[in-house]
């Protein structure tokens, strides 16, 4: 009996520690077609917040260019309304016809946004679940960088150089 009691305790002890990994987490593209997270194993993902004032900016084209020119890279393309107006289902559509970015349906990303935020981002910036980073997605541009290994590496504010985030996602293939 004291046996039973001290593993149902250890159980709800360690119920709180049970980290959700990123492959587990269901969103869907833009197109409404599922995407598969477990065929992100080995790469590294970057996840951009999407806004209105960024579609059509230098720094897709530069996340494009990293995409095209990096292996083993996956960039995600976010788009939510937490930052304002919504942007255009037409405009996103034409902007993946572009380029060779995954772009993914509207989420909510913010944690105090009124609503219920995306399970994605529930993961991205609550510690307790991706166990290095407690940090909300506070502006558009913002980018999360998922190492090969489905670890959040790093947290990059919108106005970090390109050349930095370039940094960033090439130094995950030399850990």
């Amino acid at each position: 009996m004291k046996l039973l009691t001290l593993l149902a305790a250890v159980c709800l002890w360690a119920a709180p520690f049970d980290h959700p990994s990123f492959y587990g987490i269901p969103f869907n593209s833009i197109s409404g077609n599922a995407i598969n997270t477990q065929s992100l194993r080995g790469k590294t993902v970057l996840v951009t917040v999407l806004g209105k004032g960024v579609t059509s900016s230098p720094f897709i084209r530069f996340l494009d260019s990293l995409q095209r020119t990096t292996a083993n890279v996956k960039i995600l393309l976010v788009p939510t309304t937490d930052f304002g107006d919504s942007i255009r289902t037409a405009a996103l559509s034409k902007l993946q016809q572009d380029l060779q970015l995954t772009i993914t349906s509207e989420m909510h990303v913010k944690r105090a946004n009124g609503t219920e935020q995306h399970p994605l981002f529930a993961w991205l910036t609550n510690v307790i679940s991706n166990r290095h980073f407690d940090m909300d997605a506070k502006e558009e541009g913002v980018c999360f960088i998922i190492g090969a290994n489905g670890i959040l590496y790093s947290v990059l504010p919108s106005n970090t150089p390109q050349a930095i985030i370039s940094a960033a996602v090439k130094q995950q293939f030399q850990e």
